[in-house]
């Protein structure tokens, strides 16, 4: 299944950051129906880049996007408890990005995705890193 997740709700991006630290739903919002107009399937919500707001962040976003847009969202970070509540939050059956076959961050996240319903992003790497060729990449994925 093709599917578009729109990927510009991350706190790594300058103008997203300013937008969450001051709370400015109206920048927020608008960028959020530019890419549901544009197709997105999911839009992608990424916290992650304020280190120590990354929950409360969460939670003002998922808030106001999900009063915007009607397509699902993808939630998006590294952490299992941030992630956790998000899931309880969101108002459709989500996207989780991602998971890999890096040992840690397997660890972390293989017990918050059992038993949710949910899709998620399996990234086909590992610890050694990114797959040399074809049958590497279809090895890690199955």
């Amino acid at each position: 299944m093709f599917c578009v997740v729109g990927e510009r709700i991350n706190t790594s991006r300058k103008k997203v950051q300013e937008a969450v630290a001051e709370r400015d739903a109206a920048y927020i919002q608008e960028d959020v129906k530019k890419q549901q107009e544009a197709g997105a399937d999911f839009i992608d919500v990424n916290a992650g880049a304020r280190i120590g707001h990354e929950m409360e962040d969460m939670k003002w976003l998922l808030d106001v996007i999900q009063e915007t847009v009607t397509v699902p969202l993808c939630l998006d970070s590294a952490d299992p408890k941030v992630l956790e509540m998000a899931y309880q939050m969101v108002k459709e059956k989500p996207m989780i990005n991602s998971i890999s076959l890096e040992k840690e961050r397997y660890a972390a996240m293989a017990p918050f995705i059992k038993g949710k319903e949910c899709k998620v992003i399996a990234l086909c790497m590992d610890d050694s890193g990114m797959p040399e060729s074809a049958r590497d990449t279809v090895d890690r994925a199955e």
